[in-house]
Parts: C-alpha cells; sequence; structure tokens
C-alpha cells in the first residue's frame, strides 16, 4: 500500500547514508589534522622563546632514568629475582 519501499529505492538511501556517513567522518580525519599542524607551530613558538632549558633537562632526567632502570635490571638478573614488568631486551653502554 503506501508503506512499502521498492529494492532500488532501498539501495538508494543506503548509498545516500553511507556517503554522508564517509563525508562525516572525512570531515573529522581534516578537523584532526588542522590540530596537528596548528599546535606543532605554537609548540616551536613556544620553544623558541625559552623551552631550550628544558628540553635540556629532560634530555639528563631521561639519561638519569636509563642508568637507574639498567642498574636495577643487573642487580634483579645477579640475585636470580625474576620480574614480569621487567624484561631486558639489550645492554649497552651509556656514556
Amino acid at each position: 500500500m503506501g508503506n512499502e519501499i521498492t529494492i532500488g529505492e532501498a539501495l538508494s538511501i543506503t548509498v545516500i547514508s553511507m556517503s554522508i556517513v564517509f563525508l562525516t567522518l572525512f570531515a573529522i580525519s581534516l578537523v584532526l589534522s588542522s590540530f596537528k599542524t596548528i599546535f606543532k607551530k605554537k609548540v616551536e613558538n613556544e620553544s623558541k622563546k625559552g623551552g631550550d632549558k628544558e628540553l635540556a633537562l629532560t634530555h639528563e632526567e631521561d639519561e638519569e632514568e636509563k642508568v637507574v632502570v639498567a642498574l636495577a635490571a643487573s642487580i634483579m638478573a645477579g640475585e636470580g629475582i625474576l620480574n614480569p614488568n621487567l624484561r631486558i631486551k639489550s645492554i649497552t653502554r651509556i656514556k
């Protein structure tokens, strides 16, 4: 009667609906990628103003953390203690 639709109409509704969803997803991906470029420029501007000291401290702290982890791993390995949260992949000398 009045509530019946044909297969052609159903297919056209499906195609239109799917295209709306994909266009929306594409728009969201464009917005997210623009955030990356906007915030990257902002971070670069802040680092030029005086963030170099913070980067140097962070690098030194990273080296210190690596030494601490290496010492903890060597102590645990020497005592034969197994720690499921700690896995030694390789041992390298830190200069």
